[in-house]
């Protein structure tokens, strides 16, 4: 039993050790292709332009995690159980 739990962790390791692998070379590709383009020279040297760019895309990032996390709380809370309606005893 203790061999299936060391073998699982394992696998759990080595898939999140490919995964920050492949993603690293993903955003390293990137990377290189915003340095060999000339990155941000289409904005005419604007920083303002720059500076907005990354504001929205982090402001974009922050918004998409505080929902997902709103959701794993309600779910976790019970609010997204569907309601309950204790009806009183009729007696007759």
């Amino acid at each position: 039993m203790a061999a299936g739990r060391a073998s699982n962790r394992a696998t759990k390791r080595l898939v999140v050790i490919l995964t920050a692998v492949g993603l690293l070379a993903v955003f390293g590709f990137f990377a290189w292709v915003f340095y060999a383009t000339g990155g941000f020279a289409w904005t005419g040297g604007s920083t303002a332009i720059v500076v907005a760019l990354i504001a929205g895309a982090v402001g974009v990032g922050a918004l998409t995690g505080a929902l997902m996390w709103l959701a794993f709380y309600s779910d976790r809370k019970g609010y997204d159980d569907p309601p309950t309606f204790d009806e009183p005893d009729q007696g007759g």
